[in-house]
């Protein structure tokens, strides 16, 4: 009986090792990376360049971000107003939507700042340019005791 237990246990530590991601290579190259781009596009040409498994890409995508994007507090404290728009077709509204999408990433990149719609922005739009699937998944923040339902 002990040496089955044992026998699981030195299976399980072996295969999860084996099955488990190492991003060390992958963080150590994206260190390297220039820590600011006039556009995101030239990151994602640098991430595809490097990479080619897709975990390593988000992984990419993921570091780069986390080391170069700050949480931008000020934009916080003062919420924008959002973006309104008309259109006359439903084409027209979805290339809008585009455009702003684009323009909150470009802005991202550019000013190294973000609140979490700016960081999501930024993550998708970099993963839709070096081909991997990626949905923002929106939602909302309590930040004050009385926001919070008892």
């Amino acid at each position: 009986m002990k040496s089955t237990f044992f026998t699981f246990v030195v299976i399980l530590i072996v295969s999860s090792s084996l099955f488990s991601q190492d991003y060390v290579k992958v963080d150590s190259i994206v260190r390297n990376f220039s820590s600011s781009f006039s556009n995101p596009d030239k990151l994602a040409e640098l991430i595809n360049e490097n990479f080619n498994v897709p975990e390593e890409k988000a992984r990419a995508i993921y570091t780069w971000i986390a080391l170069n994007i700050d949480y931008d507090v000020k934009a916080l404290n003062s919420p924008s107003k959002g973006t309104a728009f008309s259109y006359s077709s439903e084409e027209e509204k979805l290339e809008k939507e585009r455009k702003i999408f684009v323009n909150i990433a470009k802005s991202t990149i550019k000013k190294n700042k973000a609140v979490c719609n700016g960081y999501a922005t930024l993550y998708k739009y970099l993963c839709d340019l070096v081909s991997l699937e990626c949905k923002i998944i929106t939602g909302s923040t309590k930040r004050k005791e009385w926001d919070i339902e008892k």
